[in-house]
């Protein structure tokens, strides 16, 4: 809108420059020319890192840590939004059509994470409890959904302690996750348009 804008008044003669001319091709000038700069690699996660996470947390069987991880490292989501999707009725998932409807739009279910939702729910039926949410943690004899906490617990009591290679593991959070995901799909070949989707 603010670009239309721009052109309108630049064609209508109110400013004599349009700064906002040729706005996607310099960004994405700018862009490639900030992805090719030396990069903190140890601060990228990349497809080795994901695997050694993934078989840590397939090792411990923690299905609903394995659920945000990947929500986090395949989808892009920040904290709000899985924990959004962690208080979200089962009613959002549909495993006829593999896929999940969240905030209006329509996701792909990653195999990995429909296992992990279906374990969820065997779990749930074989300890006899009806849950509203996705996720669902007794305590004290009452249950509540996931909060930030649980969320942290996966990185700080969890990701950040793994000691394997050379990797500093204490560098990811939500935040470098999404990140390192934005520069694979670059790398990957992804047009910014399809990033931004």
């Amino acid at each position: 809108h603010i670009k239309t804008m721009f052109e309108v008044l630049y064609k209508s003669k109110y400013i004599r420059e349009n700064r906002m001319s040729n706005l996607l091709e310099r960004a994405k000038i700018e862009f490639a020319e900030g992805t090719s700069r030396q990069r903190d690699i140890d601060k990228i996660l990349t497809a080795e890192n994901i695997n050694i996470i993934m078989k840590w947390l397939e090792e411990k069987k923690s299905h609903k840590k394995i659920i945000m991880f990947i929500l986090a490292a395949y989808y892009g989501f920040d904290r709000t939004s899985i924990i959004d999707f962690c208080s979200s009725s089962w009613d959002i998932i549909d495993f006829e059509r593999h896929s999940f409807k969240f905030n209006g739009k329509i996701y792909p279910l990653v195999s990995k994470m429909e296992y992990s939702l279906l374990c969820l729910k065997q779990a749930y039926a074989q300890d006899k409890v009806k849950p509203k949410w996705i996720y669902v943690k007794k305590h004290n004899g009452s249950y509540s959904t996931a909060s930030i906490n649980v969320l942290n617990g996966l990185f700080k009591e969890g990701i950040h302690k793994l000691q394997v290679g050379n990797t500093d593991w204490t560098a990811f959070n939500i935040q470098t996750i999404r990140a390192s995901l934005i520069i694979n799909m670059y790398d990957a070949g992804c047009s910014l348009e399809e990033i931004s989707y």
